[in-house]
């Protein structure tokens, strides 16, 4: 059930200096510094919101890999109600082909750049959404483990039919510092659709030699290299990776 991708982009990719200060030639996503032909549109914010930006992603892994930055510098912290939001907004535009929105923060979770961004694709065939959709549905609304996937993982439905967009972003916004109080974590994924949203508590960055973000939680594998695809088809579960970089069960 899981794909393993070996994207040559990768390679190329300059690795995260995440202690880079922002704005400026070493922020990729500064107004001034964005590459013309990888600008789609601007979603524009109000009141104290400066904006988002929506881009295609220069080292994309797979087809329409989009990236939703601030127009103004903000650290890769919390999501907030305008960055849902923003979000929300282009994963409407995949229509029935349905989007997968994720957002990696914090040392632990295969961020690569500190200027806020979340990343949008095609939602891939390798979702655990049977998993999802199940711990979901067994309860009334709130936040719920996923009980059958092995690594710690929190759950909430995203309800746009009946809800503003404004008042789901208030409602996931909840919903993470509602998972900070069942475990402690200061790093993790999210992952999320038009109709469900997910946090991965992480552990650690990576397993042997590869590195993990939040598309492994999707079930999709990011690889440089063969010898990359050799390691995790040598495991014998490669579940446990994605075990090894997050929470077990408890």
């Amino acid at each position: 059930r899981f794909i393993l991708r070996v994207a040559e982009s990768l390679r190329s990719k300059p690795k995260p200096k995440l202690e880079r200060k922002p704005g400026g030639d070493q922020d990729p996503f500064d107004r001034k510094s964005l590459e013309k032909e990888l600008v789609v549109c601007d979603l524009e914010g109000s009141g104290d919101d400066g904006g988002h930006t929506v881009l295609l992603n220069k080292f994309p892994v797979v087809d329409n890999h989009l990236l939703v930055v601030t127009q103004r510098f903000e650290p890769q912290d919390a999501l907030r109600r305008v960055d849902y939001k923003a979000v929300f907004q282009v994963l409407s535009a995949f229509g029935e082909r349905e989007g997968l929105a994720f957002y990696n923060c914090g040392p632990h979770s295969g961020m690569s750049q500190p200027h806020k961004h979340v990343q949008v694709v095609p939602l891939p065939s390798s979702i655990f959404k049977e998993e999802i959709e199940e711990a979901i549905g067994a309860r009334d609304g709130g936040l719920c483990p996923v009980d059958g996937l092995p690594f710690a993982c929190f759950a909430c439905a995203v309800d746009l039919g009946t809800k503003s967009v404004e008042d789901v972003g208030s409602e996931l916004e909840r919903m993470y510092e509602e998972a900070k109080e069942r475990i402690e974590f200061d790093s993790y994924n999210l992952l999320f659709t038009q109709k469900w949203w997910l946090l991965v508590p992480r552990s650690r960055d990576g397993f042997g030699p590869i590195g993990i973000n939040a598309m492994g939680y999707a079930g999709t594998f990011l690889l440089r290299t063969q010898e990359e695809v050799d390691f995790v088809t040598g495991q014998e579960d490669p579940m446990s990776i994605l075990t090894s970089t997050g929470f077990e069960t408890q």
